[in-house]
């Protein structure tokens, strides 16, 4: 890695960051989270999609927490397996790990649990970006 690069990524951080900071939080089951209200199924359980929500919302979290202004991240790859249900009402914990860096990119390891029982694990991937640029980029 070419020492100009490593001064820029150096720049984008305010807090420490390194491989292993995780974040957890916790998110209610509501109606709205449901198979049912999304159509993704029929049953009203926490939908896959919601699931995967809560998991791009830790990790983005988690890189908000030590990345300096006008830096955000962008979500762009998922390999989730959806393993068990919940019920809506259920308060489950989403947790993310920032498991590797490789310049901009950015992979996590991310669950979501009840009780200690994993309801649904994978990866995550998401890119550093310069929401000023990015912007302009897309509406241009």
């Amino acid at each position: 890695m070419s020492s100009i690069f490593k001064i820029k990524i150096d720049q984008l951080f305010m807090n420490n960051y390194n491989v292993g900071i995780e974040l957890t939080m916790e998110f209610e089951v509501l109606p709205e989270h449901s198979a049912a209200h999304l159509g993704s199924g029929t049953v009203s359980v926490l939908s896959t999609p919601s699931m995967i929500l809560f998991m791009e919302i830790v990790a983005r979290d988690l890189m908000e927490s030590v990345l300096n202004e006008p830096y955000s991240t962008v979500g762009t790859h998922l390999d989730i397996a959806h393993k068990k249900a919940i019920a809506i009402g259920k308060k489950v914990k989403a947790k993310a790990v920032l498991a590797d860096i490789d310049r901009k990119k950015l992979t996590f390891d991310v669950s979501v649990t009840y009780g200690g029982e994993v309801l649904g694990e994978g990866k995550h991937t998401r890119f550093i970006i310069d929401q000023n640029r990015f912007l302009e980029n897309i509406l241009s």
